[in-house]
């Protein structure tokens, strides 16, 4: 585990040419993502994200120079179907 991180975090990407990670962490029914400078240990929040992401390399990506991002969100079914008589 990196210093300056929490147990529940988990790493996104390095940003700011290798200065910087990101992390997630799951807040709620969503996810933040914190900006960690690596020399400092300095913290913010770089984006709340209304769905929780999971893991690294999982549903968030996010471009080095921090421009653009895009996660998934996930979709599940709410149809339940009953099915009788099956062999």
């Amino acid at each position: 585990r990196l210093k300056g991180t929490l147990p529940f975090e988990y790493p996104v990407g390095f940003v700011n040419g290798g200065r910087s990670l990101l992390l997630g962490s799951m807040a709620g029914t969503g996810s933040d993502v914190i900006l960690m400078d690596l020399a400092t240990g300095h913290r913010e929040l770089w984006k709340h994200l209304p769905t929780r992401t999971y893991g690294s390399g999982g549903l968030l990506a996010v471009t080095p120079d921090l421009k653009y991002y895009a996660y998934g969100v996930p979709h599940y079914s709410t149809d339940l179907y009953l099915v009788e008589n099956l062999r």
